[in-house]
């Protein structure tokens, strides 16, 4: 509502915080749930059975993976789009006509690289109760499929993502915080000066909320490395409320977000509390 209402933010840039907003409800909504009763009642538990139970069975680490995918995409476009901004203005402008488009393609990548875990999620029902794992094979190698599925998560929805977005916010930071900009900064600042500062606040709240979301997630990307490797887990030691703790931040990251962005952007702030008129302060790019 804040983006709709502001004409300022309607950029590419805040449509991409909208769907990552978007991919951290669907993990509040379907992964959430779950993963708490597995913790109150049984491990890869599923409260019910027949097709429904299977659909869940499906959904719920199917909806995670994609969500995380979207999410971490979603930034990588952010720091595209910052990075054409900045150092190529004009041919911004054929980006941000593609909006739509943009959003719909990284929904579409993320559906389909997930989608091998709807083939090798499966249910079973075992002394009354049923239980959710993962099974590769015929389609799959049953001893490489999960540990490939998982190296290709960590690769194209991890490691070259951050890698990618570390590589053009440095580049940003140094192009926009060296910059040097004649003269001194008077009380009502000239519009160029006031361009800037936006620029500056803006990168500044994107890259810590990609620290953020590189901190909650890391530990959980590690722990299952681990289990893939079950000799090192098993040597390392690694406690059973390890998992969880792991799962909690990582989870924690949906909930973070939102108040970095009102910590740290006025006009999100200023969005829940008045109506936006049509003239706004140039406070956002």
């Amino acid at each position: 509502m804040i983006v709709r209402k502001n004409r300022r933010m309607r950029t590419l840039t805040h449509y991409l915080i909208v769907n990552k907003a978007v991919a951290d409800l669907l993990i509040t909504i379907f992964h959430m749930p779950y993963k708490l009763q597995i913790q109150l009642i049984n491990r890869h538990a599923v409260v019910i059975g027949g097709q429904v139970g299977l659909l869940i069975c499906k959904l719920v680490g199917y909806t995670q993976d994609v969500s995380i995918a979207c999410s971490v995409l979603s930034l990588m476009s952010i720091a595209t789009d910052r990075f054409m901004a900045i150092v190529f203005p004009f041919k911004r402008i054929t980006w941000l006509q593609r909006t739509r488009y943009v959003i719909m393609s990284l929904w579409l990548v993320s559906f389909l690289v997930c989608s091998p875990l709807l083939y090798a999620n499966r249910m079973e029902e075992y002394q009354s109760a049923f239980y959710r794992y993962e099974e590769w094979s015929p389609l799959f190698d049953p001893l490489t499929g999960g540990q490939n599925y998982t190296i290709v998560q960590v690769a194209l929805f991890y490691a070259l993502p951050l890698f990618v977005i570390t590589v053009l916010y440095t580049f940003l930071e140094f192009k926009v915080w060296k910059r040097s900009v004649p003269g001194q900064a008077a009380p009502s600042l000239p519009p160029h000066r006031t361009h800037s500062m936006a620029k500056k606040n803006l990168l500044k709240l994107l890259i810590i909320i990609v620290c953020v979301f590189v901190a909650s997630w890391l530990q959980y990307h590690v722990i299952y490395f681990l289990q893939f490797s079950s000799d090192i887990y098993i040597n390392c030691n690694v406690p059973e409320t390890t998992m969880f703790y792991c799962l909690f931040v990582g989870h924690a990251n949906s909930a973070i977000n939102p108040c970095v962005y009102f910590v740290l952007h006025k006009e999100y702030r200023r969005g829940c509390y008045t109506r936006a008129s049509p003239i706004q302060s140039c406070s956002t790019l």
